[in-house]
Formats: structure tokens, sequence, C-alpha cells
């Protein structure tokens, strides 16, 4: 739009109507350019400033960054090349590509994630899971956002990783939970004394995969295998 305002191609009311409806109806995020545009009420005014910001430059969106991830590329090794993705404030994710100098892929979430974790490799299968601030978890497999899987939580995320083919959710009412990415769902005991602030980390060993539990008062590991069974 600013780039046809630049060439007189359209009209400054124009482009003010165009931009409200989208802000307005649509419920478009907009540059900040855009937004300074839209709080004009004077039609002169409004004149005189797409005289002054109108360019054949882009105009940028300023966010923030919500939460951070890696993905192996090819292999599993520890020194092995990852690729980084990131959420941001204004609910989209970046995956960035693999020289991290420009971003590859981006994906528009329904709210802000707190959380992502993944799992797979980016040239074979692989997962990408995001624990947003509406309470549900939200699945991008093989470069797509699946909808249709979602995993709705009661209360808000405290934390997230995965453990095998389990997607494992520390929540605000002292509860844990783990999703098959199939679908099904079983949870820890709940505690009126323990309050999951982070789940720490996953460590594999050769006959494990050990899962850690942060709490205020303590911390607790659970071995994987078997971990709908026992609470340890």
């Amino acid at each position: 739009m600013w780039r046809s305002l630049s060439v007189n191609a359209l009209t400054s009311e124009q482009a003010f109507h165009t931009l409200t409806d989208l802000k307005d109806t649509a419920g478009a995020l907009l540059s900040e350019r855009a937004c300074s545009f839209t709080e004009i009420d004077d039609a002169k005014l409004r004149e005189r400033f797409v005289r002054a910001h109108a360019t054949s430059e882009p105009p940028t969106r300023v966010t923030s960054v919500t939460a951070l991830g890696s993905i192996k590329q090819t292999s599993d090794d520890a020194d092995a090349v990852s690729v980084l993705f990131f959420a941001t404030e204004t609910g989209e994710l970046h995956v960035l590509s693999p020289d991290a100098k420009q971003i590859g892929k981006t994906y528009r979430l329904p709210s802000p994630a707190a959380f992502v974790t993944a799992t797979g490799r980016t040239n074979s299968e692989y997962k990408i899971l995001c624990a947003c601030r509406d309470g549900r978890v939200y699945l991008i497999e093989n470069g797509f956002l699946l909808t249709e899987t979602v995993f709705e939580l009661e209360t808000q995320v405290c934390g997230l990783c995965v453990v095998g083919n389990d997607v494992v959710v520390g929540c605000a009412d002292h509860t844990a939970h783990a999703f098959a990415i199939a679908g099904t769902c079983w949870g820890f005991p709940k505690s009126k004394h323990c309050f999951i602030s982070q789940l720490v980390t996953v460590v594999h060993t050769s006959r494990y995969t050990i899962l850690t539990l942060s709490f205020y008062s303590t911390q607790i590991t659970i071995p994987a295998k078997g971990l709908e069974k026992r609470f340890w």
C-alpha cells in the first residue's frame, strides 16, 4: 500500500479507509506507520503524513520475542546444525534459515506463544509445539499449522516439553498433563502443595528417557517409560 502511495497509484483517503477497515473489521495487525496514519482525523493532515512518509521501502512493525527454540536440521548429533525458531508478541512463529541470516518461514498463531518446543529434523519429519496464552497447545507438523490438532487446557501453561511421542505440559492449577500427539491425554496426580514452575529438562540415557519437573518446594525426576502409570 505504501509503495502505491509513493507512486500516486492510491490516494491518501483510499489508503485511510482501507487500513481502517483492515484494523477495525478484519483485526489485522498494522505497522507502526499505518497505526499512526489511521489515528489522524483531519484529511489535510493525513495527506501531509503521506507526503512525508510514503516511500518505496516497506514499513516495519516492532515486536518482542516471547519464546525461543531450535530443531536439528539433518542429524541428532550434539554438534549437528540446528535451525532457530522464535515466537513473537504479535502471535507469529518465525523459523530462520539454516544460516540464520533471514526468516525461512512464518506461521500465524491464534495467540502469542509462551512456550515452544520441537522434535524431529527439518530435512525429514518434524513437529513444533506452541503453548499459547489462550490456554491451548498448537501443533506445526512438517511445515503446516494443524488447526484440527489442538490441546485445550483449563489454566495457563507454565512449562512444555516433548518426551518421545508425548507432549508434557505443566499448568498453573498445580497439575501436569501429557498428550499423545495422536490426541489422547493422561495426567499426573494433583498436589495442593506443589506448583509446577518449569519443565526443566529431558535426559536420554542408554536405558531410560528421564523427565525432570521443577516445583516450588522440590524437584521430582520421573522415568519416561511407564510414565502414565507411576509417579516417583
